[in-house]
C-alpha cells in the first residue's frame, strides 16, 4: 500500500552511505508537488529530539515524488521554515503568497513603487549602481513589477552589461509579453553583443508591436546593414 505523505512529515533516503532527510512544508494537490526543506546529509539517522536542530541545506525544493523514502516522524511546520517556500511563491504564484502570508498587497505595491521612483531618480543622476539596488528592492518586494525589471535592465545597459540586461528584459516579457520596450531592448543588447541575427529577429518583433515606431525602424535598418556587410 502506498504511503500517505502529510505536511510536517520527515522523510529520509540513504544514498552513498549518507542519510538524506527532508521535511514536507506544503503539498500542492493541483500540481501534485511536494514543497520541501532539505537538511545537510548525515552519517547516522538523528534522534527525534535532534531533528529540529539540524542544519538546513536547502530551504525550499519542489519534488514530484518519494518512491524510495521512508517516513521517520512528523513535526508540525513552523513559520520560520516557510521562508524559502514563500520566496518561491513570490516569484511563481503571487496571489497564493498573499493568501498564505496575509501580507498587505497595497503596502507591498506602495513600498515597491517608492524603491522604483528612487531608482529612477538615481539613474537620472548617473548613480547607476545605487539605482540597481533600488530597482532590485522593488522587484524583490513585488516580482510582477515589470517596469522595475525594464528599468533595471536599462541601467545595466547604461553600464554596458548587455548580457545581464538581457535577463531582466526576458523576465519582463514573461510578465508583459507585448512590451515594445522590452523586445526592442533585447534587440539592442544582442546588437551590442554583435549577435546580429538575434537582434534582427527582436527588432522585427518590436515593430510587430509598434509598426510605425521610428526608432525600431532605424535599428532594424542598422542591423540589416551589419548582416549584409
Amino acid at each position: 500500500m502506498a504511503k500517505i505523505i502529510k505536511e510536517g512529515d520527515i522523510l529520509y533516503t540513504k544514498m552513498d552511505g549518507k542519510y538524506q532527510l527532508c521535511k514536507i512544508l506544503r503539498i500542492d494537490e493541483d500540481t501534485k508537488t511536494f514543497h520541501t526543506l532539505t537538511y545537510n546529509p548525515l552519517d547516522n539517522l538523528p534522534k527525534l529530539n535532534e531533528i529540529e536542530n539540524l542544519d538546513v541545506f536547502i530551504w525550499h525544493a519542489p519534488i514530484a515524488s518519494f518512491p524510495k523514502s521512508t517516513i521517520l516522524t512528523n513535526i508540525p511546520v513552523k513559520e520560520k521554515e516557510l521562508t524559502g517556500y514563500y520566496e518561491f511563491l513570490k516569484h511563481t504564484d503571487f496571489k497564493r503568497f498573499i493568501d498564505e502570508t496575509g501580507e498587505d498587497l497595497d503596502a507591498i505595491i506602495n513600498n515597491a513603487a517608492q524603491f522604483y521612483n528612487d531608482g529612477n531618480d538615481l539613474s537620472s543622476q548617473g548613480e547607476y549602481n545605487e539605482a540597481l539596488n533600488k530597482f532590485t528592492e522593488a522587484i524583490n518586494l513585488f516580482p510582477l513589477f515589470y517596469e522595475a525589471l525594464d528599468n533595471r535592465g536599462l541601467t545595466y545597459m547604461d553600464l554596458g552589461q548587455w548580457d545581464i540586461a538581457l535577463l531582466d528584459f526576458k523576465d519582463s516579457l514573461g510578465i508583459n509579453p507585448v512590451s515594445f520596450l522590452a523586445v526592442f531592448s533585447l534587440g539592442e543588447c544582442y546588437f551590442r553583443l554583435k549577435e546580429f541575427q538575434k537582434a534582427l529577429e527582436h527588432f522585427k518583433q518590436a515593430l510587430e508591436i509598434e509598426p510605425e515606431n521610428p526608432v525600431g525602424k532605424e535599428w532594424l535598418e542598422k542591423t540589416e546593414k551589419n548582416l549584409n556587410d
